[in-house]
């Protein structure tokens, strides 16, 4: 169960990266991955995991909209 309520992806980042133009920007979750433990013991860091992030403008933290005032609820 996730506690932190100000991050809904724990140890994850949303970034954006550069798109076939420089105009167009790609938003993405960079996932910080733990480390694997090898069967003689070693530890061994992993890098940075990045997925395409779906959340739309939702996702981004300058994002501020009530989402009942995108309905028409009366």
């Amino acid at each position: 169960m996730v506690n932190d309520k100000t991050s809904p992806f724990p140890k994850s980042k949303r970034i954006t990266v550069q798109g076939s133009r420089p105009d167009i920007q790609v938003p993405m979750r960079e996932i910080t991955l733990a480390p694997t433990r090898r069967p003689d013991g070693t530890i061994v860091p992993n890098e940075s995991l990045r997925v395409y992030d779906t959340s739309g403008p939702w996702g981004d933290p300058g994002f501020h909209k009530d989402v009942g005032s995108a309905c028409n609820l009366a």
